[in-house]
């Protein structure tokens, strides 16, 4: 029963209806409710800014009127003391016309009253309001104070007097937007007196039952508050309500959520079992070609039939899939023997001749030119190529024609053709200038040192010369034959560049060359008191290489080490490993940097030391590798640092 389709998506059905009522209750009573009351008081909080910015505006406009008053020229007769009836009607009409009653009254300089707009409403006395005024105080008696001086028409430093407007405090709440269901009053500063907070009361109803919005007023009305309100239950009777409904949904929806089950059971899940047998059968037999079962015409049926057409898509795509990596595969052999042999081609024109070659079997083409222009005719194809390397290159163009594009070539693909063509000329070219530079430099060099050399081994054998001049001979002699040396390693190196080393392999006995070697090198140890030793780890008898080449790359290294070493060994030792030869050459020498590791085999690097005063040329590692290379082996260097030695491993295939 647990395990069962039905229990579940009854247990589904249960948790999401349940977890949605209560998500959906906590948001109304919390997110939802807190929200909304957010937003009511906001509302109340804009309408109260405006209410506040219209009673700020009526006083100004109250007080620019009271000033403009304060200016007319008939206020000049209170210098005279004959006010007539002119400032008392023009006042009285004036307060007339603001309404609200708003009164007027006007005082000489020394505060006696000149005349008032309405003596009913300012009780006991004038002289009560003339000294609130004096001391600043803007309530008095129920009214709301503004007082200007007034100044003579004459004289604008002349004071004569002193003009009050007089505002009953309710004028202030017609400014107040109140509804039914809104309040609003202001609410004046602790110290007010009885009559102003009587007047400003605030509703029988508690804050706390209310909804607020409450500011602070400012100029001329600092310390006042204006606040606006709501009774909650009005404002939230929305959510009250809907929390109701919600209720009674879920009542609905648990009744509805059975009968669901029950059906979703008989007329999906039998289906969907169907459907989960057919789709194991084709992971079983990897056949997209089978046809799943069609239930009926419902969305379950269409469901079958749109899988049945997806196992025919995936079977044509897995079929193109297949068809097109095949293609570019063949593409990628076929541009990595393009590379094979674009780096076997020796000249300019054999490179062309191998590019159009093989252009023509990877293209299908029958009509594969060279020309100094491109072909512009439809369904033709142009590659751009370097044909010569000069000061402004000279390119031309491979034409391809009626292209049958049996491998997956694409524009990307003639591009790389193109580079790769180009980039193989411009070595030839390169190596060409390098080979000839140095074959002419050896040439021009030789010859003088040859006869340097001649000359100073006549001498020597003449028997004419004295001490010191033997000396001097011989440091030439010595001198020549270096720099003979090192010319003839030149030459070999531009050789090597140039594949004109061609290794003559036979049969060779690796314990005789390792001996012939240790022969050569082993007066030169001796004189530095260093050991030499030979091991030989297995039979390592015949092996094919060129003996001359193996030889000249073992005494080189060999020489180095003794070069390199002012204390300690050298030790070669030979074995086979994995149908290969290996000779590794170890010493107790100065060692190499490790972040010079990866430079020893540049041409003409050389790493300076302070602690050695022997420096080599740069070239017999680069040299050495080069031979390595063309007797088909590898070879690698190691040190573990400045002091601790070095080894190098030459590898021949057996």
């Amino acid at each position: 029963m647990i395990n069962s389709m039905r229990f579940k998506l009854l247990l589904a059905f249960s948790i999401i209806l349940t977890a949605g009522f209560i998500t959906t209750w906590l948001i109304l009573s919390r997110y939802e409710t807190h929200k909304l009351t957010e937003e009511i008081v906001n509302r109340l909080h804009i309408e109260a800014i405006e209410s506040a910015d219209d009673i700020v505006r009526n006083l100004e406009e109250l007080k620019k009127e009271l000033l403009f008053l304060s200016t007319l020229d008939v206020m000049d007769d209170i210098i005279a003391h004959d006010v007539d009836i002119r400032i008392e009607s023009y006042l009285k009409k004036r307060a007339a016309d603001l309404g609200y009653g708003i009164e007027f009254v006007l005082f000489n300089a020394n505060g006696k009253e000149i005349l008032t707009t309405s003596r009913k409403n300012i009780a006991p006395d004038s002289n009560s309001l003339f000294s609130a005024v004096a001391d600043g105080k803007s309530i008095f008696k129920g009214f709301y104070i503004i007082s200007t001086q007034v100044h003579a028409s004459f004289d604008k430093n002349l004071n004569i007097g002193r003009l009050v407007m007089l505002i009953p405090l309710q004028y202030f709440k017609r400014s107040l937007h109140e509804t039914g269901d809104k309040f609003a009053w202001l609410l004046p500063p602790e110290n007010s007196d009885k009559t102003t907070k009587e007047i400003f009361s605030a509703p029988n109803e508690k804050l706390d039952d209310m909804i607020y919005a409450s500011i602070p007023m400012a100029s001329p009305l600092y310390g006042w508050k204006l606040i606006y309100a709501v009774k909650k239950d009005d404002a939230l009777q929305t959510v009250y309500f809907a929390k109701k409904i919600i209720f009674a949904t879920f009542i609905i929806m648990a009744v509805l959520m059975a009968i669901l089950t029950l059906m979703v059971e008989k007329q999906l899940l039998a289906p969907v079992r169907d459907l989960s047998k057919f789709v194991k059968r084709i992971i079983e037999t990897n056949n997209y070609k089978l046809k799943p079962p069609i239930p009926s015409n419902d969305e379950v049926g269409d469901l079958a039939k749109s899988f049945a057409f997806l196992m025919e898509r995936t079977d044509e795509a897995l079929t193109k899939i297949e068809e097109q990596n095949l293609r570019h595969m063949k593409t990628l052999e076929a541009l990595m023997t393009f590379l094979e042999e674009m780096a076997a081609a020796k000249s300019v024109d054999e490179a062309i001749e191998t590019a159009t070659n093989r252009i023509r079997l990877m293209t299908g083409s029958k009509e594969v030119s060279v020309t100094e222009s491109a072909n512009r005719e439809d369904g033709s194809l142009s590659i751009r190529i370097l044909y010569e390397k000069r000061e402004v290159p000279v390119y031309k163009y491979i034409n391809v024609r009626e292209i049958n594009d049996t491998l997956a070539m694409t524009d990307r693909v003639y591009e790389s053709i193109g580079r790769i063509v180009s980039a193989q000329i411009e070595r030839l070219y390169l190596l060409k200038s390098k080979t000839s530079f140095f074959s002419g430099l050896s040439h021009e060099l030789k010859t003088p040192l040859g006869s340097i050399l001649t000359l100073a081994q006549l001498l020597i054998g003449s028997g004419k010369c004295g001490e010191k001049e033997m000396e001097s001979l011989a440091r030439i002699e010595h001198s020549a034959q270096y720099l003979l040396h090192i010319i003839n390693d030149i030459l070999m190196l531009a050789k090597a560049d140039a594949g004109e080393i061609k290794p003559h392999i036979q049969k060779c006995d690796i314990r005789s060359l390792i001996g012939e070697c240790i022969e050569i090198i082993e007066p030169l140890a001796k004189a530095k008191n260093l050991s030499l030793e030979t091991l030989f780890l297995d039979q390592c008898k015949n092996i094919p290489t060129d003996p001359k080449l193996l030889r000249m790359v073992i005494i080189n290294f060999l020489a180095n080490s003794v070069k390199f070493t002012k204390k300690g060994y050298i030790k070669v030792a030979v074995s086979e490993n994995e149908g290969n030869l290996r000779i590794e050459i170890k010493d107790s020498g100065i060692g190499i940097s490790k972040e010079n590791l990866d430079k020893l085999f540049d041409e003409f690097f050389r790493e300076y030391r302070e602690d050695s005063s022997e420096h080599g040329t740069g070239i017999g590692l680069a040299l050495s590798k080069k031979i390595v290379e063309i007797l088909g082996g590898r070879l690698k260097i190691f040190s573990e640092g400045e002091g601790k030695g070095a080894s190098a491993t030459i590898t021949l295939p057996l």
